[in-house]
């Protein structure tokens, strides 16, 4: 007689697939890494890419960086800069980050518009304190809630993230709230929402229910969210209100504010 086939019992079969898990569950955040890590070093080659290519390009062309201004309103100096760019890198992939989830054509970094070739601080000789002007900053598309990304020093060694979200119009209090939970994806300390239109009364309230950040270098608080107007900025000159590294803090110690400011941080894509 055959003998008769024996197979898995429940409880073999049980622990077969807790074994399974317990392995899946320490070996994926190890892939996990892994794969950030490439990301992050895939796109830290792609900056430094893309910044050679810029020194290039003020070299063959007077020392002055690439003109990316254009005719809309308000001067939304910085765009098209890539174009320029694009014959010294000799690939578009160079312009896109791996996290950058928004729909192609689309450019994950941002240039200083600042710097731009038309502007008066768009030459290398123009620029007062280098080593705490910021050239490239790294973004995405506006379908994806982040239009921009910053750092600022918490610590001698620590720092905190900063997202940066514009709007055209037709805002309300629904956006301050979606800001919010991009804040909260992103791991960010700090938001600041730039609009075209004034923030209705709901969205200022929204804005401040999500508390205050404090900072210990600098001993104060800070609207965890902030919303700016460009009229608020064109005309009436107000700044942002967030922390500065403390590199930019020693280099303005050596020029005035007025001549510091132009040369800092710029969040235009």
């Amino acid at each position: 007689m055959r003998a008769a086939r024996r197979g898995f019992t429940l409880i073999e079969l049980l622990v077969v697939i807790a074994v399974i898990a317990i392995l899946a569950a320490l070996l994926f955040p190890t892939f996990t890494k892994v794969r950030d890590n490439a990301r992050r070093a895939s796109c830290q080659s792609n900056l430094r890419r893309i910044g050679m290519a810029l020194m290039q390009y003020t070299q063959d062309n007077e020392e002055r960086y690439p003109v990316g201004g254009n005719d809309i309103p308000f001067g939304f100096w910085g765009r098209g800069w890539a174009g320029e760019v694009y014959p010294y890198v000799g690939s578009s992939e160079a312009f896109r980050c791996p996290d950058d989830g928004t729909a192609r054509p689309s450019v994950s970094y941002s240039f200083n518009g600042n710097l731009d070739g038309q502007q008066r601080g768009g030459t290398l000789a123009a620029s007062i304190a280098p080593a705490a002007t910021v050239l490239l900053n790294e973004c995405q598309g506006a379908d994806a809630g982040v239009d921009g990304v910053d750092y600022f020093q918490t610590g001698y060694e620590d720092n905190a993230k900063i997202i940066f979200q514009v709007k055209s119009g037709g805002v309300g209090r629904g956006d301050i709230a979606k800001l919010h939970s991009d804040m909260l994806r992103e791991g960010a300390a700090m938001a600041v929402f730039l609009t075209l239109e004034p923030p209705t009364g709901p969205m200022k309230a929204e804005a401040k229910g999500v508390g205050t950040y404090y900072h210990d270098l600098m001993g104060r608080n800070y609207d965890k969210i902030q919303i700016v107007t460009v009229q608020e900025i064109v005309e009436e000159g107000k700044r942002l209100e967030i922390p500065m590294s403390l590199e930019v803090l020693r280099k303005a110690q050596a020029v005035t504010p007025q001549e510091e400011h132009p040369q800092l941080f710029s969040t235009e894509p």
